[in-house]
């Protein structure tokens, strides 16, 4: 009762005075004006972006002007923050495509990915280039997006070449693009989600992509008599035998190395209705 008799005075006299008694806060509580500052939400230049085609796109059917989608493969935070979740759109557009010719002259595709639209609508610039080599028709590919990137400060078209033949690049190919510049977003924009609704979302995005890839993908079982060979595939060591692969259906060229037994060399056609395995017989020198 003293203290708060007390406290009363010392009120009726501050405001005889013109002064008004400051309010009492809980301990540790900001002022009720006081604006709480979130993080700052940098996107930092060459933030890379593992994207997957959707589609099929080939020189024998693309226009200029047409858009090509791909699906990000991950999610990208800063500071707690999803700016861009697996499972989002990023658009890119044919600048060139020319059928193939006579005379051997082959089919032309160019491709520019240079833009990716954030949720809170803003866009966000990227920069990509990939140069590979395949055993196919395709000799040279030149793709504006790629996974092993020589990353150059501007986005660059893809010119895609054959010989005699159309381009096509194959549903799921996959690609990495890379934030273009440091980009400062708005922290408003972009909203922390709790642990259960994040992976409620990851297991939505992984089960639409299972589902689209397993349009293309086949399970392909590779054996040798004997056991134990090296098994490439276009080029690329996949494993020894026996084993089980994911490949992209169409024709492929399988070599099976031995020490002590000559390399076996064929072109095979991967398909899920025809052939989804092989069995290789190496024969010793």
């Amino acid at each position: 009762m003293k203290a708060a008799r007390r406290f009363c005075l010392c009120a009726l006299l501050l405001l005889r005075c013109g002064v008004a008694p400051r309010a009492q806060t809980p301990s540790g509580a900001p002022p009720a004006n006081q604006e709480v500052t979130l993080p700052r939400i940098v996107l930092m230049d060459g933030t890379p972006l593992k994207l997957e085609l959707t589609q099929d796109i080939s020189s024998a059917t693309a226009s200029v002007g047409d858009r090509v989608e791909f699906d990000v493969l991950h999610d990208v935070k800063v500071n707690g923050a999803l700016v861009i979740p697996m499972g989002a759109t990023v658009w890119a557009k044919v600048t060139e495509a020319q059928h193939k010719k006579r005379m051997g002259r082959g089919g032309k595709l160019n491709l520019v990915i240079d833009t990716f639209e954030l949720a809170d609508g803003e866009k966000v610039p990227l920069r990509t280039v990939k140069q590979v080599r395949s055993g196919g028709h395709v000799d040279e590919v030149a793709v504006g997006a790629a996974i092993s990137a020589v990353v150059v400060p501007f986005a660059l078209p893809a010119i895609l070449f054959s010989e005699g033949e159309d381009v096509t690049i194959p549903e799921g190919t996959d690609v990495t693009a890379y934030v273009n510049g440091e980009q400062d977003l708005d922290p408003l924009g972009f909203p922390r989600e709790s642990a259960e609704a994040e992976a409620a979302r990851i297991e939505e995005a992984l089960t639409k992509l299972k589902a689209r890839r397993s349009r293309y993908m086949v399970s392909f079982e590779v054996k040798s008599t004997p056991e134990g060979a090296e098994v490439w595939v276009d080029g690329t060591l996949m494993g020894t035998t026996p084993a089980t692969f994911e490949l992209h259906s169409g024709v492929h060229r399988f070599q099976l190395k031995k020490r002590g037994f000559p390399t076996w060399d064929d072109t095979v056609a991967v398909d899920s209705a025809t052939n989804t395995g092989l069995t290789a017989i190496l024969e010793k020198k």
